[in-house]
């Protein structure tokens, strides 16, 4: 009886345990997840360009309102930002493919240089376009490395047209245009200057930088002579020192026709600079020589500078930062923080095949020939007994006589025939 009573326990638990694992809900298996691709960025920095050479420097602070537009395959535009505070942008969840990136330059500004270092430190867009290459985005890439540099915009400004003086020597074919007033934006204020086109397009320039004693009417005369309008200086001298005395200049070659610019330093004024400011007129030289690449007339690759004792040093300097063909000093003596030396030295790096010409007297050589071991076979430093300093070489019965070294300097850099096929 026991035995049975214990098989009927046994088979009404198995019953149960049977019952009870049919109530069990079946276990839901999750759905397989899908997870969506990655999302890509891109981004960095525009920022204001004070030295205007392409490169972000240390010192150099972000430009804020910038406005970047992106682009897909297509040409299609994406997506618009501005820069902020501190000239960071982002454009952020894109999906992965080809895009373009367009930066348009705030009203006085213009775009820096591109691809002057490498990818994390120049400035990308073409100044031309504005337009970045082509941007190709992975799944989840963040490109934060599409930067662009600003810099000063120069502006034209409208002015009554001198009025034409009485022809005094032959004319090139075809009456080069009057000469007009400009102002070029600087880091410190902005830049007085004229420009005086020549009678050919494009055409060479020559950028003149003043000595410490006057301001751009230093070169009243000699502007005109260089450009040979075979007019009179539509500008009042301030004096009447040889160099506003255009009747011992030796004759410039018929036909020959440059541009010329000129501008003042910061704080300069016709009797002169009241202050030393080098760290400005460092800036002013740099910031010259690449606002005189945009002056429409001007071949890009055919700029030389002539300067006088601060403009001596700045004309090497400027030449330093945009390669120039050549710069003609006279009377250099380290006024503008480095070394004319070391200014030498920078200008050769930036194009070994550039010219450059230094000329002093007997008391100021030593400058010009201390940088020769900074120098190539294009240089040379030339005494001027008894010239005295910066625009006092610029005088008659000086022997060798330096305008007439002017002259060579510029044959010698642009040759004799460099004016355009009729």
């Amino acid at each position: 009886m026991r035995s049975m009573i214990r098989c009927f326990w046994f088979l009404g638990m198995a019953a149960m345990l049977v019952f009870l694992n049919g109530c069990q809900p079946n276990p839901v298996t999750p759905p397989p997840t899908s997870t969506p691709a990655a999302w890509s960025s891109l981004g960095d920095l525009t920022w204001f360009d004070a030295n205007a050479n392409g490169v972000q420097d240390a010192d150099e602070k972000g430009l804020a309102d910038v406005t970047m537009r992106l682009y897909n395959a297509a040409g299609t535009l994406v997506a618009e930002t501005r820069s902020g505070a501190d000239g960071r942008y982002a454009f952020e969840g894109l999906q992965p493919g080809d895009y373009t990136l367009e930066f348009i330059a705030p009203s006085g500004y213009s775009l820096a240089q591109a691809d002057q270092h490498d990818d994390a430190r120049d400035s990308d867009p073409d100044p031309a376009t504005g337009r970045t290459a082509v941007i190709s985005l992975a799944a989840g890439q963040s490109a934060a490395d599409w930067d662009a540099g600003f810099v000063p915009e120069v502006v034209l400004v409208p002015t009554e047209t001198p009025t034409p003086a009485p022809t005094l020597t032959p004319t090139p074919s075809g009456l080069p245009p009057a000469p007009r007033e400009i102002v070029i934006p600087g880091n410190f204020g902005n830049l007085p200057a004229r420009y005086y086109p020549a009678a050919t397009n494009p055409a060479p320039l020559v950028v003149l930088m003043h000595w410490v004693r006057g301001d751009m009417n230093d070169w009243n005369e000699v502007a005109v002579w260089l450009q040979n309008r075979g007019q009179k200086n539509p500008y009042p001298n301030p004096g009447s020192n040889s160099w506003w005395d255009p009747s011992w200049f030796p004759p410039m070659p018929e036909g020959r026709s440059y541009a010329v610019l000129t501008f003042t330093y910061s704080g300069c004024q016709p009797g002169g600079c009241p202050k030393i400011t080098p760290e400005k007129w460092f800036s002013d030289s740099m910031i010259a020589m690449i606002e005189a690449r945009k002056l429409p007339g001007v071949d890009p690759n055919r700029i030389v500078a002539i300067g006088s004792s601060i403009g001596a040093d700045g004309v090497v300097i400027g030449c330093g930062e945009i390669g120039c063909a050549g710069a003609l000093s006279l009377s250099p003596g380290d006024y503008l923080g480095p070394t004319y030396t070391d200014a030498v030295k920078k200008a050769y790096e930036s194009n070994p095949q550039t010219h450059l010409w230094c000329l002093a007297d007997q008391r100021e050589i030593r400058v010009c020939t201390n940088a020769k071991s900074a120098a190539t076979e294009n240089y040379r430093a030339i005494e001027i007994p008894g010239g005295g300093h910066g625009n006092m070489l610029l005088a008659p019965k000086l022997d060798p006589l330096p305008m007439q070294l002017i002259l060579d300097f510029l044959e010698t850099v642009l040759g004799s025939n460099y004016l355009p096929s009729p």
